[in-house]
């Protein structure tokens, strides 16, 4: 018998920087005028109302995003969320919260979605509704669903995904999950 030697070929680059860059909270405070921040808590919450998003919100490690009943969130297509920390979310049935892309002449357009990123507490959702996510694709990185949970627990409940435009409305991966009336 001959042998054979066959070296192996790296397809993709080895990555040296992080894929997103971070934004300092100052940064996203001055920026957005919805957000308030508890040093202590390291909580940023959005101040209850209809707010619209034009770009990436990047939650920093160890901050803690949270959405409050009746609030509403329209991002352009090119926009999303992507966050370090656990995102909490607390709707109501009467209140829900809403998470969908812009509108235009009554036409919903779509917008990217959520990432939660090795988050080392968990997030938790009640009574939400995302709707029209295409998936991510931010400097030439992208996932093929609207909602990504990776190497971070979550739990929801009275979660819906409409009008989803990805592979995959809701992925989670490595990640400890409880799903209820979704």
């Amino acid at each position: 018998k001959s042998k054979r030697i066959i070296k192996p070929i790296t397809y993709n680059p080895v990555i040296r920087k992080p894929l997103i860059s971070k934004q300092p909270i100052k940064n996203l405070l001055k920026k957005y005028k919805f957000f308030v921040f508890n040093k202590n808590l390291k909580l940023i919450t959005f101040k209850p109302g209809k707010w619209t998003i034009n770009d990436y919100i990047i939650i920093p490690k160890e901050v803690s995003l949270m959405i409050a009943e009746g609030t509403e969130i329209q991002f352009n297509p090119s926009s999303g969320l992507i966050s370090y920390g656990p995102i909490i979310i607390k709707g109501t049935k009467k209140l829900p919260v809403v998470l969908k892309g812009m509108e235009n002449h009554n036409q919903q357009k779509s917008w990217q979605g959520i990432i939660v990123i090795d988050s080392q507490k968990l997030s938790e959702w009640s009574h939400v509704q995302i709707k029209n996510t295409s998936g991510v694709n931010i400097d030439g990185w992208s996932l093929s669903s609207g909602v990504t949970f990776y190497n971070s627990d979550i739990k929801m409940n009275y979660v819906s995904f409409d009008g989803n435009k990805s592979e995959d409305s809701l992925n989670i991966i490595k990640s400890k999950f409880e799903i209820k009336n979704i």
